[in-house]
């Protein structure tokens, strides 16, 4: 697969796509998809929402997993949703912040501050918030 990123005024990387659909054989079917470029969340990002919100937030609140907390938090911002297992039934959040989909940066952004505004509501304190996003 041949991914093609078009940047505004960037007629050469545009050319180059034109140039390898152009190229393509003619003997097959080529399926060609466009869609908007969206940047993905950085790790910078990530680390902030798993280091200065989560961490702190296990800590103070008596969890040893701050895994089990993402869970819980993405269960509250997501929704729940039933499943099924060895004759059990669990509650498990509609979505994650990978799954079904990774959020993108903007969406990111808001469930690390949905995240955030929830765990100050039950009393944690987290450290300041330019701490969070160092380098985005």
């Amino acid at each position: 697969m041949t991914d093609f990123i078009l940047h505004p005024n960037r007629d050469d990387i545009r050319n180059n796509c034109i140039a390898f659909i152009e190229s393509l054989g003619h003997t097959k079917a080529w399926r060609v998809s466009v869609k908007e470029h969206v940047r993905d969340r950085s790790i910078e990002a990530n680390n902030g929402y798993w280091g200065y919100v989560l961490t702190p937030a296990a800590e103070q609140l008596g969890y040893e997993s701050v895994e089990l907390l993402h869970k819980f938090i993405c269960m509250e911002i997501f929704g729940v949703k039933k499943v099924a297992f060895a004759g059990k039934v669990y509650d498990v959040p509609v979505r994650t912040t990978t799954t079904p989909t990774k959020l993108d940066k903007r969406e990111f952004s808001d469930f690390t501050e949905r995240a955030a505004a929830l765990l100050t509501a039950q009393g944690v304190v987290l450290p300041a918030r330019d701490h969070w996003f160092t380098g985005t």
